[in-house]
């Protein structure tokens, strides 16, 4: 046990493998800490990996050069699949109903306006300002990830082709999603198109 614990002293970590202290406690103990899923297939055709994968019987080079290939092939193809609904859910049913929604609030806007209760249109305004703010950004970063996928997509190397897909067009997702959520929180919960966090956290 004494000999096994120090062999692998290097990898034993007991905090969070996903926090910003293990980047840095794993740049302390000299360990690679790949974070992106293209360069983790990578390893594959390393020449380590390739010699223990030969050594022990289990792939020969060439099983495993095949193998990372098909990994990313289909890392490629589930982001991309991933992207084009992100795009499809953003345009065509957060958008198209929050702007369904933002016409119902300027309407009791301006029919508060017009009795002169201007203090009571004034946070109804204010939401449908947020709204706007919101919706112009989903549509920017809907169209970028798109760009960003068809230039992917013009890419023959396939490790670079998972790079992109895997920097650039994944890059958005967050960010869509930051500005849906956003719209969450606006939108009553009968116009909403989807179930919300709450719904599915807290209702049976």
């Amino acid at each position: 046990m004494k000999r096994y614990y120090k062999e692998s002293k290097k990898i034993l970590f007991e905090g969070n493998g996903y926090s910003d202290e293990w980047v840095k406690e794993a740049e302390e103990r000299g360990l690679t800490n790949i974070r992106e899923t293209y360069d983790a297939l990578f390893a594959y055709t390393t020449e380590g990996s390739i010699k223990a994968f030969e050594k022990t019987g289990v792939l020969s080079s060439r099983e495993l050069h095949a193998r990372y290939e098909i990994e990313l092939e289909n890392y490629v193809k589930k982001l991309q699949i991933e992207s084009r609904v992100i795009g499809d859910l953003a345009l065509n049913h957060i958008v198209s109903t929050v702007v369904k929604y933002q016409f119902k609030l300027a309407q009791t806007a301006r029919s508060l306006t017009d009795l002169d209760m201007l203090e009571e249109a004034e946070p109804i305004k204010e939401i449908i300002k947020d709204i706007s703010s919101h919706v112009v950004v989903i549509k920017k970063y809907v169209h970028e990830m798109t760009e960003a996928r068809k230039k992917a997509n013009n890419v023959e190397n396939l490790f670079e082709r998972a790079k992109l897909y895997g920097s650039e067009v994944k890059g958005y997702f967050e960010e869509i999603r930051y500005h849906v959520d956003k719209l969450e929180l606006l939108i009553d919960d009968e116009d909403w198109p989807l179930a919300k966090y709450r719904e599915m956290l807290f209702l049976e």
